[in-house]
This record gives C-alpha cells, structure tokens and sequence, in this order.
C-alpha cells in the first residue's frame, strides 16, 4: 500500500455516491423509454392454425439498450470503486499498533491534516509523518 492509493479513499467514498446517483437517474430514464408498436407474425391457438399477424407494444428496443449498457458500466466502477475502498480499510484496520492505526484513520480515512493528528494524540505533527512513512516502507 502507498500514499497514493490511500489519499484516494475520500475520493473513491465520493465517486461511489455520484455512481449510485448516476445509476439511479439512468434507471428513472429506463423507465421512461418511449413504447413503440410493431406487428409480428402468430398463429392461431386452435386448429386449423392458420398465420396471423398481432400488434405488439414494447419499450424501444434500441434506446433500452443504451441505457442499461450505460447501467453496467457504471455497476462495473461502482463494483471496482468500492473493492479498492475495501482494500484500504483492511490494509488500516491490519495495522498491528493502535497509535499507528489511529494516525492512518484520521489522515486518510477522515482526511485531517497531519497538524491536526498532532493535536489530537498530542505529538508532534512531524512525528505523524514520520510514523506514516516508517509504516509504509516496512509494511507492503
């Protein structure tokens, strides 16, 4: 694990919620598809079956489908998005010293400052920096 990835947990939390939006006003808009008719081919239901045609009513076939495959891709980040999440949590809750995992969760999971950790566990705000560059470099 690395800075990088781990800055990325406030941003993935609020991609996540823009997704489920997204895929929510996508489902609203699949409800609205406009219905067309078409005529297809039956036979009857009893002998002598003899070839009929019957007027059908369904959504637009094409229109429906662009939108759910725009549903899936956004299901597909959705699910991506929320695995990456989940790795980070584990990889700070895997975090053998409390104080350790304390600075982790406050720096990136809650997102305060390395001055405010400080404040808080009542250190230095460089030793928060340090402790998170010392767990990094032993800990992959």
């Amino acid at each position: 694990m690395d800075k990088e990835t781990l800055r990325q947990y406030r941003a993935l939390k609020r991609e996540i919620a823009m997704l489920e939006e997204s895929i929510e006003k996508l489902q609203e808009q699949l409800n609205e598809v406009p219905v067309v008719k078409g005529k297809v081919q039956s036979s009857m239901k009893d002998f002598p079956y003899v070839r009929t045609h019957v007027t059908v009513e369904q959504s637009d076939p094409v229109e429906a489908e662009r939108i759910l495959k725009r549903i899936r891709i956004k299901k597909a980040r959705k699910k991506a998005a929320e695995e990456q999440l989940l790795r980070i949590e584990q990889y700070i809750q895997s975090i053998p010293d409390s104080t350790d995992r304390l600075i982790f969760d406050l720096v990136f999971i809650q997102g305060k400052t390395y001055r405010d950790v400080g404040v808080l566990l009542n250190m230095e705000f460089s030793n928060v920096g340090k402790r998170i560059n010392r767990k990094l470099s032993t800990k992959n």
